[in-house]
């Protein structure tokens, strides 16, 4: 759906360009032609540009926008057996691509230096203060939900208790927005059977991490890119992943839907825990990530610090 509305407001200024070079009856695939390159060019310019500068993200969109659609076309012009149309596509992406720094370059200076420099920045990272009061609502709800004998279980509380989890388990991994909702059952049938911890190197482990493992299950699962990432549930979600309280909810409240995930979609809330805000604004995923990932750091800093010479 958001493809569709950018490329429905690129194409308005994509046609006022052609307009003014003498072409009336322009269509959206005229976009992926050569001979309009031009006016394409001038169309994202002024999509992406607003009286306070370039809309950076919006202008790199773009181009992976404009490449989407080229494959689009090309395969419908295939399957009408036009192969010269569907060869004159393979020649605008070339030229999409070999003008790619030109077009885009700015935008993605300002996109790195935003996602580097601003987001790094002391005021934009969350406070424990924060962290602790998430993490303490996040905990109680569920406890309140999963305890209360007399509560009638429909879908509004389902998804209440799916999005809880699922925040609890994106924050407290520190993973990205949507990664743990990907979670299945298979995922958590070999954590609980402990395929993922080598009994050897257990034996070996100091007191203190076998706590900590024996407290904690580990679960693996595909990230970004082509390798997995470790999903490690805390001690105050254990019995109620042991139990399998979400798959009986599921079976219970969506009697007509066989899933094989434990977050399923039933329908999305305007107050969702995942869609970036999270009770305070100071709480965001990506900042978050950061946040979290400059701990260790400021461990070595300050060991350093204090360090007798």
């Amino acid at each position: 759906m958001c493809d569709m509305r950018r490329l429905a407001n690129l194409f308005v200024c994509f046609e006022e360009e052609c307009r003014k070079n003498g072409t009336d009856n322009a269509e959206v695939k005229d976009m992926v032609q050569r001979s309009n390159f031009p006016q394409l060019e001038v169309a994202i310019h002024n999509y992406t540009t607003s009286e306070s500068g370039i809309k950076a993200s919006l202008n790199v969109s773009m181009y992976y926008l404009l490449k989407k659609m080229a494959k689009v076309v090309k395969s419908s012009l295939l399957v009408s057996q036009n192969d010269a149309a569907a060869a004159e596509i393979d020649r605008f992406v070339d030229v999409l691509t070999l003008n790619y720094n030109f077009l885009f370059g700015d935008a993605i200076y300002h996109v790195k230096q935003n996602r580097q420099v601003k987001l790094r920045k002391p005021e934009q990272l969350p406070t424990n203060e924060d962290v602790q009061r998430v993490k303490q609502y996040n905990v109680n709800r569920m406890a309140e939900l999963l305890h209360d004998e007399y509560l009638s279980w429909t879908a509004t509380e389902f998804i209440e208790l799916r999005d809880l989890a699922d925040c609890r388990l994106t924050l407290f991994n520190a993973r990205r927005g949507g990664e743990p909702a990907r979670l299945t059952l298979s995922n958590w049938i070999d954590a609980r059977n402990g395929v993922w911890l080598s009994h050897d190197r257990l034996i070996e482990m100091a007191d203190v991490d076998k706590q900590l493992f024996s407290d904690m299950k580990v679960m693996y699962q595909s990230g970004k890119g082509n390798h997995l990432v470790p999903v490690l549930v805390p001690a105050d979600q254990l019995m109620h992943w042991k139990n399998c309280v979400i798959h009986r909810l599921v079976r219970t409240v969506v009697y007509y839907q066989v899933t094989a995930t434990y977050f399923p979609v039933l329908r999305t809330r305007l107050n969702t825990f995942m869609d970036g805000m999270l009770f305070t604004k100071s709480v965001w995923l990506l900042v978050f990530r950061i946040h979290l990932f400059s701990l260790p750091q400021k461990c070595d800093i300050e060991s350093v610090r204090y360090m007798p010479v």
